[in-house]
């Protein structure tokens, strides 16, 4: 068996590759951006819920940005439909090991 180098080790991921028309685009990203929303707003319950002071600037920011992603994949899921068009998407994730 192989020994990972860990302070090198890089792994990319293909998630999705592909024309898909406006319909599944649409299905696919509000899935996607859904659970990372409802992730963030579990862990702001959880921080709040051991720390009633702690006012999650992190998630509350990242739950906005999340928003305003999705209002953006609405728009442009239905300009792709008003004009009968597919929508390619490409989405690679890259992982690394970091220290904590």
């Amino acid at each position: 068996m192989e020994t990972l180098d860990i302070s090198t080790a890089k792994k990319t991921i293909k998630l999705v590759d592909g024309d898909f028309t406006p319909t599944h685009t649409s299905d696919l990203l509000k899935s996607f951006l859904n659970t990372k929303i409802n992730y963030h707003k579990l862990h702001r319950l959880i921080l709040q819920e051991k720390d009633h002071s702690d006012t999650t600037p992190v998630d509350n920011a990242r739950i906005q940005e999340l928003q305003q992603a999705k209002a953006e994949v609405v728009a442009l899921v239905e300009e792709a439909r008003s004009q009968g068009k597919n929508i390619q998407i490409k989405s690679i994730v890259t992982l690394e090991f970091t220290d904590q």
